[in-house]
């Protein structure tokens, strides 16, 4: 197995390099600098050289408010450069593996959603990510997509990362508690891709769409209050109190879903994947990052 990672800089994309490191395997990581996807010569010049047997796109535009007002980069980005790693793929007979979010659903079902949910984003971000699956139902018959919630790691822009900043930083912080999801590592995410490569390039016919999630549901004032928690076994907090609030009352510039939930039956009876809980890494991301800070 041979793979070709796009977005090798972000959350996911570092994992991906990491666990492939880790395991052995052999792949070809791009950057966004180093491939556009937008560009769809460029996409195909990078096919032909890499000659991988199996594409992993991690690639995408996240940034949920902003996108609202950059919408021709969101979709250039999250539709368009999804449609020519597709047509790539189809070309040389390869599968696509492609990272999507909950977000493509509204966030008003009472229970988790599940795959076969009818989409309905309210926010263009969403949109656009459906938009990128919707391309790639349509061009290719071997794809898994994956669609993940509250993303984070130890580099890049998450909660996590964030909430550790900010309590050392304000004496108050304000935080919405009526959206109910399921944070998942990227490590996790890495895992499961690299995992479903691995039965693809073994014989699995089990392709389509998937849902994975780390295991434990909570809302983001719940995990702020863990994360503080941890935070201040290493270093001085600034924070003397955090304040609930409703998702009505914070200014998004996006609109966002209140039942993130995924159900993940689907993906562990087609691939044997089990969720794993968030928290141990959560906890180690925090000693990571405060002991860095500190040092």
């Amino acid at each position: 197995m041979k793979l070709l990672i796009t977005g090798s800089t972000g959350q996911v994309g570092r994992a991906l390099c990491a666990l492939a490191d880790e395991k052995n395997i052999d792949y070809q990581a791009y950057s966004s600098d180093e491939l556009d996807i937008t560009r769809e010569s460029k996409v195909l010049r990078a096919m032909r050289k890499t000659k991988p047997t199996c594409v992993i796109n991690a690639a995408a535009y996240t940034s949920v408010d902003k996108a609202e007002d950059e919408a021709e980069l969101c979709y250039a980005v999250n539709r368009d450069g999804v449609r020519y790693l597709a047509k790539a793929c189809s070309r040389n007979s390869v599968p696509l593996l492609h990272v999507s979010t909950d977000y493509v659903f509204d966030g008003t079902k009472a229970t988790a959603y599940l795959e076969d949910d009818e989409p309905h984003p309210i926010n263009l971000y969403g949109a656009s990510k459906l938009a990128g699956e919707l391309e790639i139902a349509r061009l290719l018959n071997r794809y898994a997509i994956l669609r993940v919630s509250w993303v984070f790691s130890e580099t890049g822009k998450n909660f996590v990362k964030t909430i550790i900043r900010l309590c050392q930083e304000r004496e108050e912080l304000s935080i919405v508690d009526d959206q109910l999801g399921a944070p998942t590592p990227a490590t996790d995410v890495a895992r499961v891709l690299i995992a479903m490569a691995l039965q693809f390039d073994c014989g699995s016919t089990a392709w389509g769409t998937y849902h994975y999630s780390g295991a434990g549901v909570t809302n983001w004032y719940q995990l702020a209050e863990q994360i503080i928690t941890e935070v201040k076994q290493y270093v001085p907090v600034k924070m003397q109190q955090m304040v609930a609030i409703k998702t009505a009352d914070y200014d998004y510039r996006a609109a966002r879903p209140l039942n993130s939930q995924l159900g993940c039956r689907k993906i562990l009876e087609a691939f044997g994947i089990k969720q794993r809980p968030w928290r141990s890494e959560m906890v180690r991301i925090v000693k990571h990052d405060c002991e860095l800070g500190a040092g």
